[in-house]
């Protein structure tokens, strides 16, 4: 690492980093490039502002190295708690294996230490590692107290033809009045996880009214009611190839060409994905739940290729989607370093 440095990014260094962005992909099973169609770091701090990047940089001034650490709140065990997620770590092919990764990690895990320090309790750092991703696993091992779990990320094509209407089922987004309802079905969603997103009335508030710039409208939130208005089910969409889309580098063949021929990746590789992420649905309402998850794919069919979710695999509400297993997809572990006693059955769910 001789000559280079590690510091926080500055404005000045935007386009810089960019570039970096387009050359290295991220590692794993599924290997990928982001294009972005809004400025990058206004859509970062419009969306997650709690954040912060870290470059490397040579003596010439060149951005070989960038990552990045969101802090947020979210559920350990039923209670609220504190976490810094890692995430986005990219080093140029031509400068790995000089430390830099590592020291970019450090440099960050110091950021949650500080934040700990700040805060008087605990702040727990967690990190995502794609399948196959053999780097940053030995990287995770240096530093992470726990490592485990398996959640399945799968994209799921957008429907062709409209679902058939079934009969007092009406699919609509959620209003203000719903917000009560959908937090405190989500509450009892995740009172048993692990880890899980927190999604209170005032989040889920602000999230619906979330915007980059003059990009408006990016989340909604469906819900699917009987003829009496009550709720049975929900879903988040994120609109997020109005933000930026995915260049596919590297596919496992098999899986390349099932995803064309699924429409999942079009041409020049291209994915443009939209998360569906805050499901749940009542116990006595799965056939509902799934109109709802065919409806969204319907709605959304001109938005993007697919619908992607992340669930652990011992996760009831994937019988929601009821998405065939041999759909192309890739999976998560997850890196956690705290000083809490961890719940090794308990579900997990990643922060959004």
């Amino acid at each position: 690492m001789t000559g280079i440095v590690v510091r926080e990014l500055q404005a000045t260094d935007e386009q810089r980093m960019l570039a970096l962005r387009e050359e290295v992909a991220d590692g794993g099973q599924v290997r990928f490039a982001t294009r972005h169609h809004v400025p990058y770091l206004q859509a970062v701090r419009s969306l997650h502002p709690d954040s912060t990047c870290v470059v490397a940089q040579t003596p010439e001034g060149r951005v070989v190295g960038a990552a990045w650490v969101r802090f947020g709140r979210w559920i350990r065990s039923g209670a609220d708690a504190d976490y810094g997620l890692l995430h986005s770590l990219a080093v140029h092919p031509d400068f790995r294996r000089r430390g830099i990764a590592r020291a970019m990690t450090d440099w960050r895990l110091d950021l949650v230490d500080r934040r700990r320090a700040e805060l008087g309790r605990e702040v727990t750092a967690v990190a995502t590692i794609q399948r196959g991703n053999t780097a940053s696993l030995a990287n995770a091992r240096r530093w992470a107290t726990w490592i485990g779990g398996e959640l399945t990320v799968r994209p799921v094509p957008m429907r062709r033809v409209r679902p058939r209407a079934r009969a007092g089922w009406q699919v609509r987004p959620a209003t203000e009045d719903d917000l009560d309802v959908i937090a405190g079905r989500l509450a009892q969603r995740y009172q048993d996880f692990a880890m899980a997103p927190a999604a209170g009335r005032t989040w889920l508030s602000g999230w619906l009214v979330q915007r980059v710039a003059t990009v408006v409208g990016l989340n909604t939130y469906l819900v699917v009611t009987d003829r009496s208005g009550r709720l049975l089910a929900g879903l988040g969409v994120v609109d997020e190839p109005r933000l930026s889309d995915l260049r596919v580098v590297a596919m496992p063949p098999a899986m390349k060409v099932a995803a064309r021929s699924l429409g999942l990746v079009r041409s020049g590789g291209i994915m443009r994905n939209l998360p569906a992420v805050l499901a749940w649905h009542r116990p006595d309402s799965l056939a509902a739940a799934n109109h709802l998850w065919q409806s969204a794919r319907w709605s959304y069919r001109r938005h993007g290729t697919a619908l992607v979710t992340t669930t652990d695999v011992r996760d009831p509400i994937t019988a929601m989607t009821a998405a065939p297993g041999w759909l192309p997809s890739t999976s998560i572990t997850l890196a956690i370093r705290t000083n809490r006693e961890l719940d090794d059955g308990g579900l997990l769910a990643v922060p959004h």
